[in-house]
């Protein structure tokens, strides 16, 4: 049997197509846990309502405590043997446990489907990301390296998407999370820590929305840097106490800002605010972080060919940090991204600099 935990919190509006979705699975043995985190529109009671119609859906409510602690309690109230995670605003293909349930062997632990993002009022566009077996059991992390580098921005990282076995990702989240950030990236890397291999397919399974009012962008747009900052030094804190690689860190943290951070580089306010923000980072242990991915970027390319636009977008970022001067993320990285003429354009924005100076 597969356990579908939904976290659910003021979900009125597109519930009931995440709900549908899975009722109208091919592959039946499931049973479907909307874990009510406190809501205050009338997502309870469509809940209750699937729960009445249907006895493979249970409905649990509980105060309001964040995502973290919501998917920790579906956890512990689950009964099958794999899991999957479905946000609430969010929904399936039709064949997903089907096609998913299909690709499990003896030594896999988890599989992973591709999925579609769209707008509110947009077309589906795919997301691609290469197929394969990922083997977490070699001694040099290769295949965890593999997962950050070359899959984090594809929905590698995130728990949804993913059907796992019930067993792991039981001895993995014990403890609730409730970090702001990041939190679904811990429990994910958790997980993985514990995995034997992961298989990705070629399979489309989940239809991912992305919206300008959802939970993590608003709570980017509004939080203060220097306390987004410290957020991630509670993450790296966790993230420490796991067998993991202290070089990954840096590339998880960077993952996770770099979405943070978009929502500062616009024109007026947010550029100020930015500018003001990064000027009260105090935190060692960020700028730790920024030193050694600074330290080891050349090392991180050359093993694993990082896009150049991304290694672009993560060096200017940690040396923004480093240095407390926004200059390196609002400036030089739209010159070190140009795609023709590249070099011009940097000495350019470093000439700007000095004459500004």
């Amino acid at each position: 049997m597969i356990s579908v935990i939904v976290p659910v919190y003021n979900a009125e509006p597109y519930l009931r197509r995440c709900v549908d979705s899975v009722l109208r699975q091919t592959y039946a043995d499931f049973e479907l846990l909307l874990v009510d985190d406190g809501s205050t529109d009338k997502s309870g009671e469509i809940c209750s309502a699937y729960a009445e119609k249907d006895a493979r859906v249970r409905y649990f409510r509980k105060p309001n405590e964040g995502p973290g602690p919501t998917r920790l309690y579906g956890v512990q109230q689950s009964r099958g043997e794999y899991m999957f995670f479905l946000d609430s605003d969010d929904y399936l293909s039709d064949d997903a446990f089907e096609t998913l349930l299909g690709a499990f062997s003896e030594t896999v632990d988890v599989v992973i489907g591709q999925h579609k993002r769209f707008a509110e009022r947009g077309e589906p566009k795919q997301v691609v990301f290469p197929e394969g077996v990922l083997d977490f059991q070699k001694d040099d992390k290769q295949g965890l390296f593999d997962l950050i580098l070359r899959r984090g921005h594809h929905g590698g990282l995130e728990l949804w998407n993913k059907l796992f076995r019930g067993s792991v990702v039981k001895s993995a989240c014990t403890l609730p999370i409730d970090l702001m950030f990041g939190e679904d990236v811990l429990y994910t890397l958790s997980i993985f820590l514990r995995c034997r291999q992961a298989v990705f397919i070629g399979e489309t399974t989940y239809y991912y929305e992305y919206k300008d009012n959802s939970l993590a962008r608003n709570t980017a747009a509004r939080m203060e840097l220097p306390r987004f900052a410290a957020e991630l030094t509670r993450l790296e804190d966790e993230i420490c106490k796991e067998p993991i690689d202290h070089m990954l860190y840096p590339i998880v943290v960077y993952q996770i800002i770099k979405i943070a951070l978009s929502r500062y580089a616009l024109p007026g306010e947010g550029l100020e605010r930015l500018t003001e923000d990064v000027g009260k980072i105090h935190s060692t242990k960020i700028t730790e972080c920024a030193r050694r991915y600074l330290k080891n970027r050349k090392y991180f390319r050359k093993r694993f060919g990082r896009h150049k636009g991304d290694e672009a977008l993560a060096t200017c970022i940690f040396k923004m940090i480093r240095t407390g001067d926004v200059w390196y993320y609002t400036k030089l990285y739209p010159a070190m991204i140009e795609p023709q003429k590249q070099r011009r354009y940097i000495i350019k924005a470093y000439v700007k600099r000095f004459l500004r100076k």
